[in-house]
């Protein structure tokens, strides 16, 4: 997932992430045109000679996401313009629903430190 995300936001696409779901033109229809920023990403995603650095976060020690370069890295999982498009997808519902309850948990203040995240994101 770390790797499609920064494929994602990624400065040659980065442009083209902001209008993916942009409605096709009746030409582009007519052409049968298909959304070229999931076939681009996908690409991308499978091309092993192209390798990212961690998004740098202002103010986060850097160390902190030390065990996320990993996921960055090439792999051989062929990545289709369908797969990407959906594993994104699944990964914002998930932001969205932890986002969710972060505010309605107050925003963290009521946070217990003896659960896990997972056990948090499941409601226990």
């Amino acid at each position: 997932m770390m790797r499609l995300l920064h494929v994602c936001l990624s400065d040659e696409l980065f442009s083209e992430f902001l209008q993916r779901d942009k409605k096709l033109t009746r030409t582009q229809l007519d052409a049968k045109a298909k959304n070229s920023f999931w076939h681009s990403t996908a690409i991308t995603f499978c091309d092993m000679s192209k390798t990212f650095d961690l998004i740098d976060f202002p103010g986060v020690e850097s160390d902190r996401y030390a065990n996320l370069k990993a996921g960055l890295l090439p792999t051989n999982y062929a990545l289709t313009a369908e797969k990407a498009k959906q594993e994104f997808g699944n990964f914002r519902t998930l932001l969205t629903k932890i986002y969710t309850r972060f505010k309605q948990s107050g925003e963290g203040d009521d946070v217990d430190d003896e659960k896990t995240a997972q056990e948090m994101q499941e409601g226990h």
